[in-house]
């Protein structure tokens, strides 16, 4: 998960890997309030046949995209592979 940087979104991977998530959030002090989950995007299957299984992500400061790291081997977890999502 990525919290937004202004801390009003929190950013997640669904359960398969295909879809970016997010939510918006609250917080007041002690109390933390969600809201509805949303798709943001979703890797194509056709394209992405092997993209259920990815590592890490990080959101631009601004919203305006993701970094998507892809895993190449579970065992290893070697990062060969950048994917930038823009304009979604």
């Amino acid at each position: 998960h990525y919290w937004s940087a202004d801390g009003t979104r929190l950013f997640y991977r669904s359960g398969d890997g295909r879809r970016m998530m997010s939510v918006p959030v609250r917080t007041d002090g002690t109390e933390f309030e969600s809201g509805t989950p949303s798709v943001l995007f979703e890797l194509d299957p056709d394209q992405y046949p092997d993209m259920g299984f990815w590592g890490g992500f990080a959101a631009a400061p601004d919203g305006s995209g993701f970094a998507l790291v892809k895993l190449v081997e579970r065992e290893t977890a070697a990062r060969n592979h950048l994917m930038m999502k823009i304009d979604w």
